[in-house]
């Protein structure tokens, strides 16, 4: 439920009794905050014999209760209950709003009905829960701005608002405000992009201000932090220097948004640098709040993050956003542990597939050639470069089998914290050597079937299958996490 679903009037009988989805009675009107917190309203039984007016009116009790109705999210339900008038506006304050919006809300000639308190509620006091929300999420996160910094920031974005939105419509949907015109200690990113406003506080003063870059790219890529001031929202961002590979990487990450378990793109920016007047290019995605898999699994913290039970669920989520992938005839080409990301949504952890650089759609020339990662080869593409030969074959039987080799060796990984045996060669030469056998080779295999055709060892066995028509495909190997205990 949100505070715009709120309209209402004033009445006066008994109070109603609010259910939960349980079909519990409870005594207390539930509203979702923007930063996810319940603010709970008292609600109050109206008198309604005249011993229990007076009783009411001797003891100073308030009688400004007003009926609220609203639309239940769990139930799809129409609910109305009567809560206190001054209760609820109470409660708002404690949860961030003004004093002055409190006052200006208890006048009667204000808010003469609850109808009139629900649109002043929505008008106001949303906007004050949501930039109290923001506020908080952008003090986390060891945040190197003090809290004058931070304040300047937020004054300076609503003051001058709605002049960055017309700016970035103008100057082809972004706009960048450097400390230097702005005086505050950071950049802004104010974008709009399909009719949506975003603005972003960029962390990259590396030098000056001690911010920390969080990782890099290929194709001379870096990534630092960044805030969503419109959303309240920790994010990453990531600059380019190549035109061609921030094009290509952003037109495949448009085409999986609202895709779950894929990197979503939040927006982009083209500028010139400061120091060089180069024009550089820039993306905006989520933040990853875990970091890559690889350092969780070799630090020890995976297990505790997906116990076998949790580990099958999301790697069935994997395999689906890499389905997703797959039908629109494009092949990722490098998953590694490094390109698989985990978050933290609510209570449960997630894997999230990232880095679409060196992808190809499935019979255009990219597709041709072999590159990747040398370990997560198939072993029909180490057969390959053993044999001099230089680009991949026109066989649409291999391409979707190079990612599910990759996620298969992704999963062992994952089971076992280790890696398959090829890992261990220096020479990348004889990392293709020892691959290539197991497509010479059909008897050779990377471990020993299972017995146990339930479990996950007999899942990472059958997409260890060095030849196609013999390794699972995604299909099954989605099937398999769905129905195995």
């Amino acid at each position: 439920m949100s505070l715009q679903m709120i309209t209402g009037s004033i009445i006066n009988s008994r109070a109603a009794c609010l259910h939960d989805s349980d079909g519990e009675t409870c005594n207390r009107l539930q509203i979702n905050g923007i930063d996810n917190k319940i603010y709970l309203i008292a609600t109050k039984t109206i008198p309604s014999t005249f011993a229990e007016k007076l009783y009411h009116w001797v003891s100073w009790g308030d009688s400004r209760y007003t009926e609220l109705t609203y639309l239940d999210s769990a139930t799809k339900k129409t609910i109305t209950i009567l809560v206190n008038k001054n209760s609820l506006l109470k409660r708002l304050h404690r949860a961030g709003t003004s004093k002055e919006l409190i006052n200006k809300a208890l006048e009667p000639s204000v808010c003469k009905n609850g109808e009139e308190l629900s649109n002043f509620i929505s008008e106001n006091f949303l906007q004050a829960l949501k930039q109290k929300s923001i506020a908080n999420q952008f003090a986390t996160r060891n945040n190197p701005l003090s809290s004058k910094e931070r304040t300047e920031i937020f004054q300076y974005w609503v003051k001058n608002k709605d002049d960055l939105i017309n700016r970035a419509k103008t100057n082809s949907g972004s706009i960048r405000i450097r400390p230097s015109e702005s005086g505050l200690s950071r950049t802004l990113l104010v974008t709009h992009e399909d009719g949506v406003t975003k603005a972003f506080v960029i962390f990259n003063r590396m030098k000056t201000q001690n911010d920390k870059s969080i990782g890099s790219g290929g194709f001379k890529t870096k990534i630092n932090l960044c805030f969503e001031l419109t959303e309240g929202k920790w994010a990453t961002h990531t600059s380019f220097s190549d035109e061609k590979k921030f094009l290509e990487e952003v037109d495949v990450l448009k085409q999986y948004r609202n895709i779950p378990n894929i990197l979503q793109l939040l927006a982009t920016d083209e500028y010139k640098s400061h120091k060089t007047d180069e024009t550089k290019y820039s993306m905006i995605t989520e933040l990853c709040t875990e970091g890559e898999a690889f350092e969780e699994i070799f630090n020890s913290n995976f297990n505790s993050k997906f116990p076998p039970g949790k580990l099958k669920h999301a790697c069935k989520e994997l395999a689906i956003a890499l389905q997703e992938v797959h039908k629109t005839r494009r092949i990722h080409r490098d998953i590694k542990p490094e390109n698989i990301f985990i978050t933290k949504v609510g209570d449960e952890y997630k894997l999230v597939l990232a880095d679409f650089g060196i992808s190809y759609e499935i019979g255009t020339s990219a597709g041709e050639k072999l590159t990747g990662t040398p370990p997560y080869f198939h072993p029909k593409i180490a057969y390959f470069i053993c044999n001099h030969i230089d680009q991949i074959p026109n066989d649409n039987q291999i391409h979707q089998p190079i990612d599910v080799w990759a996620l298969g060796v992704v999963f062992y990984i994952m089971k076992y914290e280790d890696t398959p045996n090829w890992f261990n060669e220096d020479d990348r030469n004889q990392v293709f050597k020892k691959l290539a056998e197991y497509h010479t080779d059909p008897t050779k295999e990377v471990f020993p079937k299972p017995s146990d055709t339930t479990s996950f060892e007999y899942l990472i066995w059958n997409m260890l299958q060095a030849d196609p028509a013999k390794q699972w495909t995604l299909e099954q190997v989605i099937a398999f996490l769905e129905t195995s205990p």
